[in-house]
């Protein structure tokens, strides 16, 4: 599964549109757009915020990031 689908249903999964994703995780909402198109590539922080947005490990949304450990998640466990 490619990043775009991979964001796309989990954010739907959770109920969630493409504009209260933005607010969760504090970015815009073209930029949700864009990474769901696959216009856009994540950096790690960014990435990180959405993932604690959905709820999810990093690396379930955004796998390239596998290796690297969420600040957000670690602070809560």
């Amino acid at each position: 599964m490619n990043v775009q689908n991979n964001l796309r249903e989990l954010r739907l999964s959770k109920g969630l549109t493409q504009q209260r994703l933005a607010e969760l995780a504090q970015i815009s909402l073209t930029l949700v757009s864009r990474l769901e198109n696959e216009e856009r590539s994540p950096r790690f922080d960014i990435a990180d915020r959405i993932a604690v947005a959905l709820e999810v490990p990093l690396e379930v949304v955004f796998p390239k990031f596998a290796l690297r450990r969420s600040p957000v998640m670690a602070r809560e466990e």
